[in-house]
């Protein structure tokens, strides 16, 4: 079986890139990976395109780098820390060859086998994503009761479906007409379209760790076995103020040999994740004795 994979890439995101691509292959090292790299030139340097096809090599795999001319998302409304790349995926029914794919964002990292997701039956349907409880969001995007908000982190693209039912003319065309309301980009784009063609997938194949707060909150969620760990939100686990068991695990693959985090760097971020990791822990205990809650310590 070959599984085709996609990511969106620039110089901003490339060391958290070279982590996923890493952890995805080594966590599927019996499936035969295509993956496709959407970039631009001005966006990602030739250093950085080396690198990938460096962890692709080391793991026998297959990587293709597809141009993009992102002068028709010159316009389209961006949140303040993600980039341009983030639309790159609404063009992937023209740019791949390929009928069907499995989209990764770059701030993720894959602890176990995507098989069983790539094979879902995607049968009339565009997209499948994880739900959001967005109440919010499926208001202002008009998504009727019912159907489902999904996150546009991990998805899989039904692209026949897609080359069938819509164009790249109708996309731009709903981004310049809903402007106003596409708060989280191309996420409202994919769901405002195509809610009725959606599809939910568990959970477990785009768990965010930063909301949980609570460290016995955070133990039942590991029993879970997340395949995959999403990094949303604006703070992220190679940055400092980053903490938790999370940021342990990203940690876990980053390899010194393909990228530039010295071992000093990875060292100290996992022993600032193992400290907040521990401090979050006693903290919670401390305020369950307070309040007399001696069931739960």
């Amino acid at each position: 079986m070959i599984m085709n994979v996609c990511i969106s890439v620039d110089d901003h995101y490339i060391n958290s890139a070279l982590v996923m691509i890493n952890s995805l292959f080594i966590n599927n090292r019996n499936i035969k990976i295509h993956l496709y790299v959407l970039y631009t030139k001005h966006q990602l340097a030739k250093q950085g395109r080396e690198d990938i096809l460096k962890v692709v090599k080391m793991f026998h795999m297959k990587a293709d780098f597809v141009s993009v001319n992102d002068e028709c998302f010159r316009d389209a409304p961006l949140v303040e820390y993600i980039s341009i790349t983030t639309y790159y995926r609404l063009l992937l029914m023209d740019l791949l060859p390929v009928d069907k794919v499995l989209y990764l964002d770059t701030d993720l990292v894959v602890t176990g086998s995507l098989e069983e997701l790539y094979n879902i039956d995607m049968k009339d349907k565009a997209f499948a994503g994880v739900l959001v409880q967005s109440k919010e969001r499926k208001k202002a995007l008009g998504i009727q009761s019912g159907y489902p908000y999904i996150n546009a982190g991990v998805l899989m693209m039904n692209l026949q479906w897609l080359r069938g039912h819509t164009t790249r003319e109708d996309m731009l065309a709903y981004i310049t007409k809903n402007k106003a309301c596409l708060r989280l980009a191309d996420q409202d784009v994919i769901n405002g379209m195509f809610y009725r063609n959606n599809k939910v997938i568990p959970s477990k194949y785009n768990y965010c760790p930063y909301k949980n707060k609570r460290y016995f909150e955070i133990k039942k969620d590991l029993y879970r076995r997340p395949v995959i760990y999403h990094y949303r939100g604006e703070k992220k686990p190679w940055q400092f103020k980053y903490g938790g068991y999370a940021k342990i695990i990203f940690w876990k693959y980053v390899n010194r040999d393909i990228m530039e985090y010295p071992d000093i760097f990875k060292l100290i971020h996992v022993i600032i994740g193992e400290f907040l990791e521990l401090w979050g822990f006693l903290k919670q205990k401390i305020i369950m004795v307070m309040r007399g809650d001696f069931y739960h310590v």
